[in-house]
């Protein structure tokens, strides 16, 4: 390996990248320069090692608040769900509720109904015992048996207008139609 050459102009001559200076650097670095700017490279590896170490934390602040959003989210999705189940369920109670109400005043609507119609028809009969009346008597029931029509020399079968019509045109008057 050969060594630096001593001077600036003597690196670039050679086309080499790095150079030895003579004095030191501000931060008292003894190590080598570049030639294209004259920086210490010792100076250059301070500094981009305090450049990593900012980077590092910006990313760990980074990640940090990403966490912070990301648990934050989850949180509030996580409210969100537990109050919409707590809606769901408040309806499903209201709804049971309503049904336990609507069952109970149908029963007691019921009863009520049944307790009149057996209060009805024990005044009734109390009524007509008190007064030596006889028990009502019960609705008449509808005869739907057919009935006989009032005029019973007449047909009861009545034929088609337009039948009639041809009966009256047919050209045979000796003889049936040919429908009859």
């Amino acid at each position: 390996m050969t060594p630096l050459p001593i001077s600036r102009l003597e690196a670039r001559a050679a086309g080499l990248k790095f150079y030895t200076a003579g004095p030191r650097c501000a931060r008292s670095h003894g190590t080598g320069r570049l030639v294209f700017n004259g920086k210490c490279l010792g100076c250059i590896a301070h500094d981009r090692a305090a450049l990593d170490a900012i980077k590092a934390a910006v990313r760990a602040e980074t990640l940090k608040t990403a966490r912070e959003k990301i648990l934050r989210e989850l949180a509030r999705e996580a409210k969100a769900a537990a109050e919409a189940k707590a809606k769901a369920d408040r309806a499903k109670e209201r709804a049971a509720e309503k049904a336990e109400r609507a069952a109970a005043r149908k029963k007691a609507a019921s009863k009520a109904t049944r307790e009149a119609r057996t209060a009805a028809m024990e005044a009734a009969k109390g009524e007509g015992a008190a007064e030596g009346l006889a028990a009502p008597a019960p609705a008449p029931v509808l005869d739907l048996s057919p009935q006989v029509p009032p005029w019973e020399d007449e047909p009861a079968v009545l034929l088609h207008p337009i039948r009639e019509e041809f009966d009256s045109l047919t050209p045979w008057e000796d003889e049936a139609a040919p429908w009859d």
